[in-house]
Parts: C-alpha cells; sequence; structure tokens
C-alpha cells in the first residue's frame, strides 16, 4: 500500500538499511497506480509516495541486543518482524516471550497474542497468565 504517514518512505528506508538481508515481497497485482501517475492520499489529495515492497524481518530473541533497531522504532510501513524464541512448553514459552515483550520492547500500550484454540481448550489458565505477565496498557488474545 502507499506509504500514507509523512515520513513514511525515510522510515521504511531506514529499517532496510539497518536489515540489508530482510525479505520483500510485493504488494500484488490488486494495487494499481492511479491514472495521473501521482498516489494521494484522502481527505485533501495529499501527495504520497509509490506503494512500498511489504518488509519481512527476523530476529533471534535469545540474542537480541537492548539496541536492536526494529525493537525500538516504530516503522508506520509495511513492515513486520518476527521474534523466534527457544522452543519450550507452552507455558515456557508464552513466559519467556512475556518476558521479552517486556524487557526489550519499546512501548507498552497494546500486546496482542495469538494462540492455537487447542492450547487455549487444553489449558485455558494460559491466557490468564499471559495477560497478567505483559505489562500492557492493553492485551488482546486472538483479536
Amino acid at each position: 500500500y502507499p506509504p500514507y504517514y509523512p515520513g513514511t518512505q525515510d522510515r521504511y528506508r531506514r529499517f532496510a538499511e539497518a536489515y540489508p538481508h530482510a525479505e520483500y515481497f510485493s504488494a500484488g497485482p490488486g494495487v494499481r497506480p492511479p491514472a495521473s501517475g501521482v498516489w494521494t492520499a484522502a481527505p485533501n489529495n495529499r501527495e504520497i509516495g509509490a506503494p512500498t515492497k511489504y518488509m519481512l524481518l527476523s530476529i533471534d530473541g535469545a540474542s537480541a541486543e537492548p539496541d536492536e533497531y526494529c525493537l525500538r522504532n516504530e516503522a508506520f510501513a509495511n513492515v513486520l518482524t518476527l521474534v523466534t524464541l527457544p522452543d519450550a512448553s507452552p507455558k515456557a514459552f508464552l513466559d519467556a516471550a512475556a518476558d521479552f515483550c517486556n524487557t526489550k520492547v519499546w512501548g507498552t500500550l497494546k500486546a496482542t497474542v495469538i494462540m492455537h484454540p487447542s492450547l487455549t481448550s487444553a489449558q485455558p489458565e494460559l491466557e490468564d497468565r499471559v495477560c497478567a505477565n505483559l505489562k500492557y496498557g492493553m492485551v488482546g488474545i486472538n483479536c
């Protein structure tokens, strides 16, 4: 999608510079330039840049540095960071994930946790546990 927020292209560029080995995916055939060739945003038809490709970053949570760029900066762009953590039991993994978010990720407004329905059925107490462990203003489970 075209970058809507002012400064988005610069932020996207900084992520690309920080992660030269990122993977990129095209926006797909549904995104077409306007007839004028100039991308604009409502409500004032403000000129914006052309669509950027989706950027996928992958980092190892166990070795992530405290100043890891993608954990300290909001992209406001088509950037997704996948953080891997060591394999463990569901309880241990969720505890590690909550600790990682609380100690290494900038910001505490909202966290979203995606849990497989079979896990929430078998161990429903894990939902309450991860919600209690995440020090965020709002925690969403499977939303």
